[in-house]
Formats: structure tokens, C-alpha cells, sequence
């Protein structure tokens, strides 16, 4: 089968700002917008923060709150939000444009371009970039950087949930699939990713283990917490380590309007 070479550059869409008065966000129902929405409506939204880690990386299962808690980062920490990159949303768009060029199945040059995407994001971070990566292997590449770069000021976050929480969470945002169904999507997912993981990594399969405990820097049970919770949890460590500081209120003034064709 003809392989099709992937490139992710045109993937990555940038927020619009308009003046106003109040916080404005165009409710369409979408999880992004949605978590947005609680973002701003979290205390910490309305207070500046100095950020002083070049990147945070937000690894885990499905329905463990990736993306979720990747929106109150960004909104939180003013993190712009081409910086604010969710692989699993990339990899969907980049899976729909090939689906409507003809190709079924997924090439293994878009992992392999993924993979290298977020490499590249890690090992160039700095402080006066600051970004938010969210996506499964993601605290995997943090690990392997900081072995070269031990002092690479990134830190790696995985979010942990028991399976009947992650299978509640999954049939919440796909509420039309049975139990049944919901169950063989989240087994598929897992089979698709390790393979082509398989095929496009230098690894043998066997050393291939994006959440193994000593990838990460602060490992988060999800389990029975809401999202407040567990943004509560990752920003109140973050705020022991010096890893952030407020340094007054923040402006509201210039917000921003997201408009339904930008959704990943």
C-alpha cells in the first residue's frame, strides 16, 4: 500500500483576540470550548501568573482528563495557544484529511512525524516559550531529553483513573455507543497505538512503555476528582516547587472569541 507522508505544520491553529469588556466564548457544545468555559470560570483564571518551567506535559489513558486539563493550562497560565498542543486532537485531524484523500489506515509516517513534533518541542523548549503538550508519549520524550539535558526545566504529568472510571468518562463523551462498544473502542484504541508505536519507533516493542512512573515528575489519580480538583492539585505542587508565582490580577480586557471552524 502507498504510503502517504504526513507533515503536522498546517495543523496547529491560532487564537483570534478581540477587544472587549468581559470574557466572551461561543458556546457550541464541543469538549474544548467546554473546558474553556470552566477554566474561566476557576478562581485562578482571574490572577497573572509568572510561569518559570520552559513546558508541562500531560500524559495518560483516555478519559483520564488530558485535554481538559490542558485548556486550564493554557487559560490559566496565558500560554498562547499555539503552544497549547493536543497530539491525540492533531492525530484526528490529520486521520480525517486522509480519510477524505482515499486511505483507510493510519501510515506510520504520522506517528512517526508526531513523535518527532514532540521531540523537537521538548528538547527546543525554553523559559520565554513556555508550552503545554498533551498527549501519550509525551512524558516518554520528557524522560528520554532530560538523559542527555538533565536540568531540561519541563515537567511531565500523568494522569492515572481505574478502567471503570476511564469507561464512564469515554461513554459520557460518546453517549449514543453501548457498553459493549465503548469497551471495544477503548480496547481498538490501545491495540492501534501500540502497534503503530511498533512500527514507527527504534525501540523494541517491549521497551516501549509511555507510562512507566519514572517517565514523570507527578503522577495524578483522577480518579475521584472533578477537573477543579485536579487542576487544584497539579497547580498547588506546581506553586511548592517555585514552579509558578502570582504576580497580581489579571487583565480581562482582551479576551477571546473561539469560533466553531477552529476546533480541532
Amino acid at each position: 500500500m502507498l504510503e502517504k507522508v504526513i507533515h503536522l505544520k498546517d495543523l496547529i491553529v491560532r487564537k483570534q483576540k478581540l477587544p472587549s469588556t468581559e470574557p466572551i466564548l461561543q458556546k457550541t457544545g464541543s469538549p474544548i470550548e467546554e473546558a474553556r468555559k470552566l477554566a474561566r470560570e476557576h478562581p485562578a483564571f482571574k490572577e497573572q501568573w509568572q510561569v518559570n518551567f520552559a513546558g508541562i506535559t500531560i500524559s495518560g489513558e483516555s478519559g483520564t482528563g488530558k485535554t481538559t486539563l490542558a485548556e486550564f493550562f493554557g487559560e490559566i497560565y496565558h500560554i498562547p495557544e499555539e503552544r497549547n498542543i493536543k497530539i491525540g486532537q492533531l492525530m484526528r485531524k490529520a486521520q480525517e484529511k486522509l480519510e477524505e484523500e482515499g486511505y483507510i489506515d493510519r501510515p506510520i509516517s504520522l506517528d512517526k512525524n508526531v513523535d518527532d513534533l514532540q521531540k523537537q518541542i521538548i528538547k527546543h523548549a525554553t523559559l520565554d516559550n513556555p508550552f503545554v503538550l498533551e498527549g501519550r508519549r509525551s512524558g516518554e520524550f520528557v524522560h528520554e531529553e532530560k538523559q542527555n539535558n538533565p536540568e531540561l526545566p519541563v515537567i511531565a504529568v500523568q494522569l492515572i483513573a481505574s478502567l471503570e472510571k476511564i469507561r464512564e468518562r469515554v461513554k459520557k463523551r460518546n453517549s449514543h455507543l453501548s457498553d459493549q462498544e465503548i469497551d471495544q473502542l477503548l480496547s481498538n484504541r490501545a491495540q492501534l497505538d501500540h502497534s503503530q508505536w511498533a512500527e514507527s519507533s527504534a525501540k523494541p516493542i517491549d521497551e516501549i512503555n509511555p507510562y512507566d512512573p519514572k517517565n514523570f515528575d507527578l503522577i495524578v489519580d483522577t480518579n475521584d476528582m472533578d477537573v477543579n480538583q485536579a487542576f487544584d492539585y497539579i497547580h498547588n505542587w506546581l506553586l511548592e516547587k517555585g514552579l509558578i508565582r502570582r504576580i497580581g490580577p489579571k487583565d480581562l480586557t482582551e479576551v477571546v472569541q473561539i469560533f466553531p471552524s477552529q476546533n480541532l
